[in-house]
């Protein structure tokens, strides 16, 4: 296996930036297994990560379609998941999984709605914000609703805001192993 190493670059003007995790074989090329969009809150003191993908190369090399969100972007905590979040992929390769730091406060709508292989995620009590379909959804276009994945399970503790999002959408709601 390569080294691994995160890269990021940031424009002041845009409040706008990227990641890419990327993996060097030696002396071969680098080749970029995931990438973050992200930008700064208004008081620059967090990060809100607005887009994820999964290249293809990720997916031979890293053997699966997981996610985990940087607990830190430039030194800034990872505080949010923006709004339909996971449209960012290009390469076709779908999240199956995603992994929480415990810096994440808030999930925005449909951050991760339309992922068909994503059929459960874990979700710390340290969220406190879930916006409308952002978990077990998938968006019709011809009709712009959306349609709730079967079957779809959400790992939490009880009397967090995931249990309630999983409550309130008919989801079935496990406990979180600690």
């Amino acid at each position: 296996m390569g080294y691994i190493e995160f890269k990021c670059s940031y424009d002041n003007k845009k409040n706008s930036g990227f990641c890419e995790e990327v993996v060097s074989e030696g002396f071969g090329p680098t080749n970029t297994l995931r990438r973050f969009q992200f930008e700064k809150t208004p008081d620059n003191n967090a990060v809100i990560v607005t887009g994820i993908e999964i290249t293809e190369y990720c997916e031979g090399y890293c053997g699966d379609t997981t996610v985990e969100i940087p607990e830190k972007i430039m030194d800034l905590p990872v505080a949010a998941i923006g709004k339909n979040a996971s449209d960012m992929s290009e390469s076709g390769v779908e999240i199956t999984d995603v992994k929480f730091p415990k810096t994440v406060k808030s999930i925005a709508d449909g951050a991760f709605a339309d992922l068909c292989d994503m059929n459960s995620v874990k979700i710390p009590k340290t969220v406190q914000d879930i916006g409308k379909y952002a978990f077990g959804y998938v968006h019709d276009i011809k009709t712009d609703t959306y349609e709730k994945t079967d079957d779809f399970v959400i790992y939490c503790e009880k009397g967090s805001k995931a249990e309630e999002y999983a409550v309130q959408n008919g989801f079935d709601c496990e406990p979180l192993a600690e």
